[in-house]
């Protein structure tokens, strides 16, 4: 239990709170239908992988940058933390999204904040182009029939709300855990394989890869189920809006493909030269903290410079 006497396991586990909370808080500001200018596909997915990127070279060598309960659970799984620290970790990114899900509700106008992109299968995607809204608003039968004035907000609204109803897909539950599986998956794999200090060559900004990571998730995965590859920031507007529908998805799918995705790169594609004592040191949170050590011996060290029983005799103090 030496973490909990670590300041900087306390830094790291803040470092998660606010980690995740600026994440949600940039990601789902990002998918808002603002009606003068409703969200595309590239722009929610580049704010995402720009949020994580960005947090992660910030705060990632303060506590790794989990910002995601899968990433934490992959780690879990790899022996990289100790389950002390993981719980505290998962715990601490909980809150921070609901904490930035509940800040972008309250500075968000009534009219605007909707649903704060709250994840589900057969997602709705919003029309892009108000020139493609003024086009299928004339081909629309029903009270859209006649040409709208496309400079009014409450007839672009209508329209992209009617049309995005006819293009919401029919995907499954099971297909949406699927979905999730493989998105979480293959970003697993990324912040493993960028991370890790093993690799002989340069691996490049590992902030960078991951980002990237996110980004290509969201580019497929927005059509499926909104995409989420993190159960913080499927939980977040979740308890916000209070709408659960088929919420268990983006918690079985990401955890899934975080587990199948640490046991193939830490067991099967690059385990590391672990005993099996050494990783049960590591989860039992046995193996020492070099931060808190080293304070220590700096502490004592100076405790005994000061100290008048380390002068030399005959010196005065």
């Amino acid at each position: 239990m030496w973490e909990l006497r670590s300041i900087a396991f306390s830094r790291a586990v803040f470092a998660e709170f606010l980690a995740t909370l600026l994440f949600v808080f940039f990601g789902l500001g990002s998918a808002l239908n603002w009606p003068q200018a409703l969200p595309s596909v590239l722009q929610i997915a580049m704010a995402f992988g720009l949020g994580i990127g960005t947090l992660v070279q910030a705060l990632g060598h303060i506590s790794g940058a989990h910002i995601n309960p899968a990433v934490t659970v992959a780690c879990l799984v790899g022996c990289h933390v100790s389950f002390l620290r993981a719980t505290f970790y998962v715990a601490a990114q909980l809150l921070g999204a609901v904490a930035g899900a509940a800040l972008l509700h309250e500075i968000t106008p009534a009219d605007i904040r909707g649903d704060l992109a709250v994840n589900a299968p057969g997602q709705q995607v919003p029309l892009l182009c108000l020139s493609l809204q003024y086009f299928l608003a004339c081909s629309i039968p029903g009270p859209l029939d006649k040409s709208p004035d496309v400079s009014d907000k409450s007839c672009t609204i209508s329209v992209a709300t009617r049309v995005s109803a006819q293009l919401s897909n029919s995907t499954t539950a099971g297909q949406a855990v699927t979905v999730e599986l493989f998105l979480t998956l293959q970003l697993v794999l990324c912040i493993f394989a960028s991370t890790d200090e093993r690799r002989g060559e340069n691996p490049g900004t590992p902030a960078l890869s991951i980002g990237f990571s996110v980004a290509l998730g969201h580019l497929l995965g927005i059509h499926y189920t909104g995409c989420s590859m993190n159960p913080a920031r499927s939980l977040a507007p979740a308890v916000v809006t209070g709408k659960f529908d088929d919420h268990w998805v983006f918690w079985i799918g990401p955890l899934v493909g975080a587990i199948l995705g640490s046991l193939l790169y830490n067991y099967v594609l690059f385990p590391p030269a672990k005993s099996l004592s050494e990783r049960l040191a590591v989860l039992k949170g046995l193996e020492p903290d070099t931060d808190w050590e080293e304070r220590e011996v700096r502490r004592r060290q100076s405790v005994e410079l000061h100290s008048p029983q380390s002068l030399p005799r005959g010196t005065k103090a």
